[in-house]
């Protein structure tokens, strides 16, 4: 794996951050959304995000 620079991970954390504010408000939105549509696209949106966020705290070790 290529070595990451310090600003590098200074970004990737703050991107961690804010796949984790998205998660949030996916999970608020699901729980407050009466359309089984729009459930199911909050569904599909947290699963990503989810797996996004998983792989982002493996990279940089959190």
């Amino acid at each position: 794996m290529a070595s990451v620079t310090a600003m590098e991970c200074l970004l990737l954390e703050e991107h961690f951050r804010s796949e984790n504010a998205m998660i949030q408000l996916l999970q608020y939105a699901q729980a407050n959304c009466n359309e089984p549509r729009c459930k199911n696209i909050c569904e599909t949106m947290l699963r990503e995000h989810r797996e996004q966020s998983n792989n982002l705290a493996r990279f940089i070790n959190l």
